[in-house]
């Protein structure tokens, strides 16, 4: 298992985008498509329901967690960039130390791992 965390700050500094980019109402591909990666890796190597999946990016609706998941498994087939997108950022976080969160002065957006881990736990 692979910690939201870990997973959220490696797929902002792939796409070059913050925590709030990703928990925006925003459908333009720059907010859309690293929300829906990071929603398919969380899912993917993590316990987590869809609903909490969903919660993480202040979602009410576990089945639109559903659909970025879904869109991101016919997109890797598909999609040669999101492929290699998805494994840089497995990369980065295995150099993180896969599942140890990294300390708090080894991270440029502190306050995005707060929220972020927040959503995880309510």
């Amino acid at each position: 298992m692979i910690s939201p965390t870990l997973v959220i700050k490696a797929v902002c500094e792939i796409y070059e985008c913050t925590f709030d980019d990703l928990l925006s109402e925003s459908r333009h591909r720059s907010a859309s498509e690293p929300r829906k990666v990071a929603a398919y890796l969380i899912k993917n190597n993590s316990i987590l329901t869809y609903r909490e999946v969903a919660h993480i990016f202040l979602r009410n609706d576990h089945s639109t967690a559903i659909y970025w998941i879904r869109w991101c498994q016919d997109q890797i087939d598909l999609n040669r960039r999101l492929k290699d997108i998805i494994q840089k950022i497995l990369a980065r976080v295995g150099d993180y130390g896969g599942q140890e969160i990294p300390s708090e002065k080894d991270l440029q957006q502190g306050e995005d791992q707060e929220r972020a881990e927040e959503a995880v736990l309510h």
